[in-house]
């Protein structure tokens, strides 16, 4: 391995701390009893402590330097329209994406890519993405999304953006520290070079200033008090997978802005988003996104009323036949809703219900029909499906698997087994009164749902 490599695989700051490390305890040893350190090594000079550390200091970058130099290497960028123009972002040692802003004959655009993309690989870390926010990084941040939001017509404003997006994901996704900075962010002190730039919302959401933003990205109308859900055409499918994602990762897990979400945006979100025109990758950002609303800790049964209008746009994702990771995340939709509702008969009598009952039996005749590996690959969404099938009220299996009303575990391989024995569990439905239902088969996420680069 390279020293290159090696320190790109631990990260600079592991390398400085065990240099102070090393060169704290020489001098504590040698303080303490000079004849512990062999003659031939002796205790390091001043000069050459002085030296080591000078040349860690030009090996390794300070964080919080390269990511003012990062940001304000961006904020010269919306004025930088000749290609090839000399960049003020600082040089390392270490190589980095954004040593082709260095280069000539790049665009204002391709030189914002490269920067977002740094940006991106250092805010995974949790505590660089705090120091991002506290370094000034919203600003710059959301002034390329306003940009790209008052100029819906300019294409290079929104491929300057698509980046901007990818990194606000990636530095709210399970980091609600920087989530409640993004969410109380005053966008009214976001100014353009020319312009002020703002957005305003009349909801009267505490998410008024993010959202109105993001959401206007995929529908029509987001940023005023109208309930149209009317799909915004001028974006980018590329565009709107990645502001999707931006909303998921700023809600997910904040309990407060979960609930503000589903009253003011939620609908409209994904009436827009999960409309059969739409592009694949918006359906599967989407569908992640209303499952983890869905099967959040705290969602109720009045979050799977409101929510419960989508399930004729779900449906059909159930039965795209060339892509399995896509049906998966709409039978966990499914699952999730039909657990929240009391049950697969509720489910069945609501709006999209036949249609989900249609779906049900084309997927089973087609699984019946498969053999060998093919066959045996299918067999949990069989059982998904025969359980759905089984009807019935109530709940009998929780999210995490244990059965309803004892401690014990279960999960979706208990469920499968309970319905093959022919058993019959005993709830308590909303009433108080017990009812006797057919398990739901909970499906786990797929595997590629998860992380934060990689998740919808």
């Amino acid at each position: 391995m390279s020293g290159a490599e090696g320190s790109s695989s631990l990260g600079p700051d592991v390398w400085k701390d065990l240099l102070n490390w090393t060169l704290k305890q020489q001098e504590e040893a040698s303080a303490a009893d000079p004849t512990t350190i062999p003659a031939a090594v002796g205790p390091i000079s001043h000069e050459k402590k002085q030296w080591l550390e000078q040349v860690m200091e030009g090996t390794f970058m300070d964080m919080a330097t390269r990511l003012q130099g990062l940001l304000d290497a961006l904020d010269k960028l919306p004025d930088e329209n000749e290609a090839g123009k000399e960049s003020d972002i600082t040089r390392t040692t270490t190589p980095s994406p954004a040593a082709a802003v260095e280069q000539e004959g790049l665009t204002s655009t391709e030189r914002a890519e490269a920067l977002w993309e740094e940006v991106q690989e250092h805010v995974e870390n949790l505590d660089y993405a705090l120091m991002f926010c506290q370094a000034g990084g919203l600003p710059t941040l959301f002034r390329f999304l306003l940009q790209a939001a008052a100029a819906a017509e300019d294409k290079e404003a929104e491929a300057r953006a698509v980046p901007a997006l990818a990194v606000l994901a990636t530095l709210t996704q399970n980091n609600l520290p920087v989530q409640e900075l993004v969410l109380q962010f005053p966008f009214g002190e976001v100014e353009d070079k020319d312009k002020k730039i703002s957005i305003s919302s009349n909801t009267g959401s505490s998410v008024r200033g993010v959202m109105p933003l993001l959401a206007s990205f995929l529908i029509k109308g987001a940023d005023d008090s109208s309930s149209s859900s009317e799909l915004n055409t001028r974006r980018s499918s590329r565009f709107q997978a990645k502001a999707l994602q931006a909303i998921s990762c700023i809600i997910r897990g904040h309990r407060v802005a979960e609930a503000d979400f589903v009253q003011h945006f939620a609908l409209r979100v994904f009436i827009a988003a999960l409309q059969p025109s739409q592009d694949a990758r918006v359906h599967g950002k989407a569908l992640f996104f209303l499952q983890a609303l869905l099967g959040a800790d705290d969602a109720t049964r009045e979050r799977g009323e409101e929510l419960a209008s989508l399930l004729p746009l779900v449906v059909p994702c159930l039965l795209v036949e060339e892509d399995e990771g896509l049906r998966h995340t709409a039978a966990c939709v499914v699952s999730e809703m039909t657990n929240l509702l009391g049950g697969p008969t509720v489910v069945f009598g609501r709006e999209g219900g036949e249609a989900l009952r249609e779906a049900m039996l084309k997927r089973r005749d087609v699984i019946e029909k498969l053999e060998g590996v093919e066959r045996e690959e299918a067999e949990d969404e069989l059982r998904f499906w025969e359980v759905l099938a089984g009807g019935g009220e109530g709940r009998v299996f929780s999210r995490d698997g244990e059965r309803a009303g004892s401690g014990g575990g279960g999960g979706a391989a208990a469920a499968a087994a309970a319905v093959e024995e022919g058993e019959a569990e005993d709830v308590e439905g909303d009433g108080g009164q017990a009812a006797a239902a057919a398990p739901v088969l909970l499906l786990a996420p797929p595997h590629y749902l998860s992380g934060a680069s990689n998740a919808p």
